[in-house]
């Protein structure tokens, strides 16, 4: 029986780790930042106004721009968010919008995403 919970440990450490891992931007703490980009603090804008949120967030990485698009095509709907076109996603009332491009003018040519949430 020891063996087995040892064994069972094993197996369930990584998948604990990666969930503790999730980082998630300052100004929208339920939109996670995707593994391999780091959020761009300095860069982002956020105001609250009557109409609703305006947020514009920025990340940085080596990732491939189309896989940042797959990962947010993958993350977003199961946290409520409905797709509507492969860089658009409605959720409550605000619209999420997503483009990701690699950027000369970033350290190494990384990928830019850059998400811009407004009310719909």
């Amino acid at each position: 029986m020891p063996h087995l919970l040892v064994c069972l440990l094993f197996v369930l450490a990584p998948a604990v780790g990666a969930a503790q891992d999730t980082r998630y931007f300052e100004a929208l703490p339920d939109l996670p930042v995707m593994p391999g980009l780091a959020e761009a603090e300095a860069a982002g804008i956020a105001f609250d106004k009557p109409g609703g949120r305006i947020v514009t967030l920025y990340a940085t990485g080596g990732a491939a721009p189309a896989s940042v698009l797959a990962f947010y095509a993958e993350t977003l709907p199961a946290l409520g968010w409905r797709e509507i076109d492969r860089q658009t996603w409605l959720r409550e009332g605000e619209r999420l919008s997503l483009e990701a491009s690699r950027d000369a003018r970033v350290r190494r040519g990384e990928t830019v995403a850059r998400f811009t949430l407004a009310p719909e």
